[in-house]
């Protein structure tokens, strides 16, 4: 009899454990559930508020466009995108309105009336070396300066010698950085050797020509990047890229699928927002050029 009560105790003992095991089983599994849905949760909030931003400048601009008369040209039913307006009156206008409000009032007083020319297929600027070694020389000490005079690679000449399409479609990206000259988190001048097109993470990009793949992998500042050489004088860049689908060597077309939009890399993030964006560079003999001209 006292075998049997052990045999009994012992049996009601190990049930219990065998229970115990399962339930906290149960409870880490249903816990890291929890878990992954406030992730998503948090993942499909920032993704919304992105696609708000989105919403809101898009018609934002569009307001603006209606309130500035027949001058600005009116976006095509089929494609959502707008017209770059090339009078100089609207061109004049646009910029001081640009200036006011990004709180550069003192550009505007640094420009001479005399040198505002009419604008044709380029803009022209001067070139001035002499202050660009002298800013090499004081470091950092030129934080807070004046807007830099010294570059001369914000050219918007219309290119002929190669066709170039969107790796994003127009309907899926705004243009959230240009070009040329811009402030760093210091608040230094720095230049932008390329546009940014925000987008919703994963969203797809395609090659922007034919050409061969000359790079495909992480760069330290570019995050994931992929080089594109389309001829003897052209290539092209994708940066800050959540995902690659293709590799050194491969042959691509023009408006094939290359990766995907994503934020790594050194990318400026801000709390609570998607940093997301393509940087799209244009080389021109090895120079970085204004991609824009390409798109005209």
């Amino acid at each position: 009899m006292k075998h049997l009560g052990k045999i009994i105790i012992g049996s009601v003992f190990l049930a219990m454990l065998g229970i115990t095991t399962l339930l906290i089983f149960e409870y880490r599994f249903f816990h890291d559930q929890a878990q992954k849905m406030l992730e998503l949760k948090e993942e499909y909030r920032t993704y919304t508020t992105a696609v708000k931003k989105i919403l809101n400048e898009y018609n934002a601009m569009k307001e603006q466009a209606a309130d500035e008369g027949p001058a600005s040209a009116e976006p095509d039913a089929k494609d959502s995108f707008i017209v770059v307006n090339r009078e100089p009156a609207y061109l004049r206008k646009s910029t001081l309105n640009y200036a006011r409000k990004q709180n550069l009032e003192f550009l505007i007083k640094q420009v001479d009336p005399n040198e505002w020319v009419d604008y044709s297929d380029q803009i022209k600027q001067k070139t001035n070396k002499a202050p660009l070694k002298k800013r090499a020389r004081r470091g950092k000490k030129n934080r807070g300066q004046a807007y830099p005079r010294f570059y001369s690679d914000t050219t918007v000449t219309a290119a002929k010698d190669i066709n170039l399409s969107w790796p994003i479609k127009r309907s899926e990206f705004w243009l959230s950085s240009f070009f040329g000259p811009r402030r760093k988190p210091d608040r230094s001048w720095g230049f932008h050797y390329g546009i940014d097109m925000a987008a919703c993470r994963g969203t797809p990009i395609v090659a922007a020509a034919d050409g061969i793949v000359l790079e495909a992998f992480f760069h330290n500042g570019f995050g994931n990047t992929i080089l594109i050489q389309h001829n003897s004088k052209y290539k092209t860049r994708y940066a800050h890229l959540d995902k690659m689908n293709v590799s050194v060597g491969q042959k691509v077309e023009q408006g094939q699928l290359i990766g995907k939009v994503g934020a790594t890399g050194a990318v400026r993030k801000k709390k609570g927002r998607d940093a997301s964006h393509l940087h799209f560079e244009v080389y021109s003999h090895g120079k970085q050029v204004n991609p824009l001209a390409f798109f005209m």
